[in-house]
């Protein structure tokens, strides 16, 4: 991979636990150049959707199921 593909290409990153720092980890993870914030999860639904529709993140998990 060329030093330029490597440059373009993106980090993707999911946040577990959306409660308390969750919220702090997903805006730092905003920031990053390079970085691409995709997904949270968390065991209490309301709270992984809550965070997801703040961040407009297409995927939500809530069990090691999903």
């Amino acid at each position: 991979m060329s030093e330029e593909a490597i440059q373009q290409s993106k980090i993707r990153f999911g946040v577990v636990g959306c409660g308390g720092i969750g919220p702090t980890h997903c805006g730092a993870i905003r920031q990053i150049a390079g970085a691409e914030l995709v997904a949270v999860a968390d065991v209490v639904p309301e709270r992984a959707h809550a965070l997801a529709k703040t961040f407009d993140l297409p995927r939500v998990y809530t069990t090691d199921l999903d």
